[in-house]
């Protein structure tokens, strides 16, 4: 009798999500990868091999620079792509026999599931670059180090020797820790008003990237229960982090509670594939299970110290399963919970409104702000940032030793097995202990003083274990998009104004243009939105992160383009093929256009007070978007005579690597080490505060991200935001005040040089032999004399 981590069930549910990631995948691959995909894998590898010179490499040597199975093709003879698809079918093979049989839940098999993701990973640029791809990456890599090395047969107590190690099981709790705490802290850090003033969930069921049919019921709220639920989650996600690495087991299923409760409210609301999935199974490995296997011994000995590991473990088992005790922890618990919400929110009615007659107008008047500062928040954090490892050490610690003692003296098998079963314990102890200071220094970068603090083998942990993505940093919704803004009756408004970008073709020199539909993009008003869990469509997902920006951000659209110009069958599988505008033959021309995006709205008295809110007639009316156009998003239509396969691969394949350099690829798929020039491969090093590990928008130090306001001088803002009264603009070239450099008229400013004539003494806008503006040159049309913001050109070349 006794209570032990319920190893087998939590790999079951792991090779269970495996099986779906590698499935979504894999039917992707040939689209987004292959020869004619969207970015080509052999494009990608040759790059690589190119830029870092790798010609004379074994494969097993490239494969150490930049870890990757795909790198088997040539010996084998395949092409990049089909490397892939091969891996993604072994993969969900073995992950599939994981799920339906014990044998294949073992440290090969497990191991062997992880190879074939990251390997994928390591090849899928731009669409595999979500925080869920590294998280599973993440807790998978520990997965391997809680398997039975080969398979248990319960008549003969393998199960006992290949116990699960105390040391790992508590490292996925700190990596749970840090993954909820980090999704919190950056919500605050991130200075986003919308979580500041607790109104992001007003915006975020219609902006999110792939919203639900139960999205737009949830946008319909009331204003108090979406900040309502805003509040629980920066408290589910902030100062309740804590119960995760709790040692007594009445706070951890406390915590798993509440973890799993927000995790199903996200999944009725949005489409995140197999990620709340993995999240909730996280939650599940903060329980204990009752172990009343008959098979399970422990040897009777006549040895003190057995006697006293013995005693010592029946009374902390009475200890976690008194009932008096865990009801106390529970009280004192929610007493935690109700004292640190009350330091973090207020609440009330505006006693202003003296119309409150019916229950719309008391949800009307009902309102709750947060109460700290940023500044607040992130002292909060410096101190507890250090507290919580110590406290994370000392359990693993503890817990290490207290395992290691108790099966050494106890447990009831051979001398042989006994070996064993401590060489599987400390074989995990070292490796989660190497993982643990990985983790921690990823954490680090919420608290300038706390990575300061931190021992030089913590950073040389991540530096030998980045290039295989065992530990991350996250920040889930930073800051809220689709956030626009409005001004009625000389008042500014705040209002969802989602970007969205819509791809039509035209064969009919541009009297009618026909939309491409998406599988599960918003796109047609009157669609309502779909159920993709737990596929992810890649190309979908990467289309919303594209429209918060311009394509020359995405370079792959271009491709994209041309591919459809080309009516390639492979990336059209990628869209919804049973909406095809153009399914015998190719559009001649095709556009970008950016449209915004908002929710249908009930009739109610709190939609009736949005500005600009399209109100529904009746609830049966079967619209559920609204949108407006916003901009081209490309400036030019796209034609096939003037788009080329080589020019769009040389668009993706400008991109510039701030690590080693070099052009192709971006930091993150860089297989040179981490430089300490440039931080780590999480992020390049922060010109705010010059640590590595975040840039200078997020970096935590001055609690503004870096920023200083050239008015006041204080960090946390800028100028045109500054508070303070407006000082006269300061001149870089004399540092007089009162005027800006552009006016200076001090001798120094004979120190400018002209970048059209290389002249010293005035800018290129004044140079007298610029001759009307011919040298400048046209980045869209390859032209001179005029800029690509005034290009008439009406096609591109990319």
């Amino acid at each position: 009798m006794g209570r032990r981590f319920p190893r087998d069930c939590f790999l079951r549910a792991l090779c269970a999500i495996y099986a779906a990631a590698f499935a979504s995948i894999g039917q992707q691959i040939h689209g987004l990868y292959g020869v004619g995909g969207l970015e080509p894998v052999d494009v990608f590898l040759d790059r690589l091999v190119e830029q870092h010179e790798l010609q004379h490499d074994s494969t097993r040597q490239r494969m150490w620079r930049y870890p990757t199975l795909v790198w088997l093709y040539e010996d084998l003879q395949w092409s990049p792509s089909f490397c892939m698809q091969v891996l993604a079918f072994l993969g969900m093979t073995v992950a599939c026999l994981g799920v339906c049989n014990a044998s294949w839940r073992t440290i090969l098999p497990m191991a062997v599931i992880w190879t074939c993701y990251l390997s994928i990973v390591q090849c899928g640029q731009t669409f595999m670059r979500f925080q869920w791809d590294s998280f599973l990456l993440e807790v998978g890599f520990l997965a391997i180090w809680l398997t039975p090395w080969w398979p248990v047969k319960t008549n003969d107590g393998d199960d006992e020797v290949f116990q699960s190690p105390a040391s790992v099981v508590w490292t996925l709790r700190f990596l749970f820790f840090k993954f909820m705490l980090m999704s919190g802290a950056v919500k605050i850090q991130s200075r986003c008003p919308t979580w500041l003033g607790l109104t992001a969930l007003e915006y975020h069921f219609a902006t999110q990237p792939l919203p639900l049919p139960l999205s737009w019921y949830a946008h319909q709220l009331p204003p108090i229960l979406n900040r309502l639920g805003v509040a629980a989650t920066l408290l589910i996600e902030g100062p309740w982090t804590f119960f995760i690495i709790a040692p007594p087991l009445s706070l951890r299923q406390f915590s798993a509670a509440m973890q799993i409760l927000l995790q199903v409210m996200i999944m009725l609301t949005g489409n995140y594939n197999f990620f709340n999935i993995l999240t909730t199974v996280m939650a599940f490995a903060l329980l204990d299970i009752q172990d009343t296997d008959i098979h399970v011994k422990t040897s009777s000995t006549d040895s003190h110290i057995g006697r006293l590991v013995q005693y010592i473990d029946r009374k902390w088992l009475h200890f976690q399963e008194s009932r008096r005790i865990s009801a106390l922890w529970i009280v004192a618990a929610v007493i935690y919970c109700g004292y640190s919400s009350n330091l973090v929110f207020s609440m009330g009615i505006d006693s202003q409104n003296s119309q409150i007659s019916t229950w719309e107008d008391v949800i009307m008047s009902t309102w709750i702000r947060f109460i700290p500062t940023v500044e607040e928040t992130q002292a909060w954090l410096t101190r507890i940032l250090p507290v919580s490892f110590v406290v994370s050490v000392a359990l693993i610690g503890v817990a290490t030793m207290w395992q290691l003692i108790r099966f050494s003296v106890t447990a009831s098998v051979s001398p042989s097995r006994r070996v064993i079963g401590c060489f599987h314990l400390l074989t995990g102890a070292f490796v989660s202990a190497w993982v643990f200071c990985a983790c921690v220094f990823t954490l680090s970068v919420l608290g300038r003083s706390f990575q300061e603090s931190l021992p030089p083998f913590v950073y040389s942990a991540y530096t030998s274990t980045s290039h295989f993505r065992v530990t991350s940093p996250y920040g889930l919704f930073r800051t809220m998009t689709g956030v626009g803004t409005i001004e009625r009756d000389g008042q500014r408004f705040s209002v969802v104004a989602r970007p969205e970008i819509i791809v039509e073709g035209t064969d009919d020199g541009g009297a009618t243009w026909k939309p491409y539909h998406f599988r599960f993009k918003p796109g047609d008003i009157s669609v309502a939105p779909r159920l993709n869990v737990p596929f992810q469509p890649r190309l979908d997902w990467q289309m919303w992160f594209a429209a918060l920006g311009d394509y020359q951000g995405a370079p792959w659209i271009v491709h994209l383009v041309y591919k459809l110009l080309n009516n390639s069958s492979a990336v059209k599988e990628l869209l919804d093929p049973s909406r095809d505008p153009f399914p015998t033959h190719p559009p001649a021309a095709i556009r970008a256009q950016l449209y915004l995006y908002d929710y249908t709205r009930l009739n109610t008295t709190w939609n009736r007070a949005i500005p600009n809110a399209f109100i529904l007639k009746t609830r049966f009316d079967e619209q559920w978007w609204t949108r407006t156009l916003h901009k081209d998003y490309t400036a030019t239509h796209f034609q096939l005579d003037r788009v080329t396969s080589k020019n769009t691969m040389d668009a993706i394949d400008s991109r510039k690597c701030h690590n080693c350099g070099n052009t192709g690829h971006l930091r993150r798929d860089c297989p040179e080490a981490p430089s300490t020039e440039g931080g780590f491969n999480s992020g390049a090093a922060c010109f705010g505060c010059g640590k590595f590990g975040h840039l200078k928008r997020d970096c935590p130090s001055n609690v503004g991200g870096g920023r200083a306001c050239h008015n006041c001088g204080n960090f946390g803002h800028l100028r045109r935001d500054c508070p303070e009264e407006a000082q006269p603009p300061k001149c870089h070239n004399c540092g007089q005040s009162g005027h800006l450099r552009r006016d200076c008229t001090s001798e120094l400013r004979e120190n400018r040089k002209c970048h059209g004539c290389g002249q010293f003494g005035h800018l290129r806008r004044d140079c007298p032999e610029d001759n009307g503006g011919s040298a400048d040159k046209c980045y869209q049309c390859g032209g001179t004399g005029h800029w690509a913001r005034d290009c008439t050109n009406q096609s591109i070349t990319a």
